[in-house]
């Protein structure tokens, strides 16, 4: 497999899990979610669980945190 099609795959499927496990994480984070809105007024909670801002936040940081332990992992190969 090229490299570069290699780099677009996994880029691919680390993006989907981030979106997988986001979503899992921002539902736990309920608390926090209700916490943050009570102190900031902050729309975060409504009738139907967290706002979309709070998935895509906690799907960023997510995605984020990947991405750097990848640039770690690939920096110490390289060493």
């Amino acid at each position: 497999m090229k490299p570069a099609l290699a780099r677009a795959l996994g880029f691919l499927v680390a993006l989907s899990l981030s979106l997988v496990i986001g979503a899992v994480l921002t539902v736990l984070l309920v608390p926090l979610w209700s916490w943050l809105e009570a102190g900031t007024g902050i729309e975060s909670i409504g009738h139907s669980g967290p706002a979309s801002w709070c998935y895509a936040a906690t799907s960023g940081v997510v995605f984020g945190g990947w991405m750097m332990l990848r640039r770690w992992r690939r920096r110490s190969e390289q060493r």
